[in-house]
């Protein structure tokens, strides 16, 4: 990691990473691990230098009632996902980067999506927590939940969350990374000793 990406990922990724963990446990229900928020917010957002209207999670609009923004993003789509995502246009382009398919049937494609932007970071930590425990991810939350790892948690959610057919082992290996770890140890203490001080 670099000083920046360091420096994000102390003072900003964590705690928030934390915060949300925190935030959507309850009595007998796991929060959103911060090792997977922190991971995806890396992935995503590349330690969040890149990360248009405070959207630091690649996370999509579904509404045009939502404040939106048009990005560039790369896609792993069959030929029906990729009819589906130009059915109705409203602005989205695909173009083919090759020719060659994945195991499933896909190809790479340049594209032109609408995201959701934010008024600040902490308002999108908060959505992607609501994002995650949506209805598309429940199997890997009752697995979770009845004592499954991080690392299947992160293998169901990811199967659901990205279409680039590498994405979950690239979040397990972020998730464990030594910085990860500092940084998540230090902002769990940090959040504890405030919480005993309120």
């Amino acid at each position: 990691m670099t000083p920046e990406q360091l420096q994000a990922l102390n003072k900003s990724i964590a705690p928030a990473a934390v915060a949300c963990e925190k935030a959507t446990a309850a009595p007998g229900v796991r929060g959103v691990p911060a090792e997977l928020t922190t991971a995806q917010c890396g992935t995503e957002s590349a330690w969040l230098a890149h990360a248009p209207g405070n959207n630091a999670f690649g996370i999509k609009s579904t509404s045009p009632n939502e404040k939106r923004q048009l990005l560039p993003t790369k896609e792993w789509l069959n030929d029906a996902e990729a009819a589906e995502f130009m059915r109705g246009n409203r602005g989205r382009r695909l173009q083919i980067l090759g020719a060659a398919k994945d195991a499933h049937g896909r190809r790479q494609y340049n594209a032109w999506d609408y995201f959701r932007a934010y008024d600040s970071l902490a308002d999108c930590f908060a959505d992607h927590a609501k994002v995650l425990r949506g209805p598309a991810y429940q199997t890997a939350w009752q697995r979770y939940g009845a004592g499954g790892t991080l690392d299947d948690l992160i293998a169901g959610i990811a199967a659901h969350y990205a279409t680039d057919p590498n994405y979950a082992e690239l979040l397990k290996q972020i998730a464990h990374e030594q910085a990860v770890t500092e940084a998540l140890t230090a902002a769990r203490a940090a959040a504890q000793e405030a919480s005993h001080g309120a």
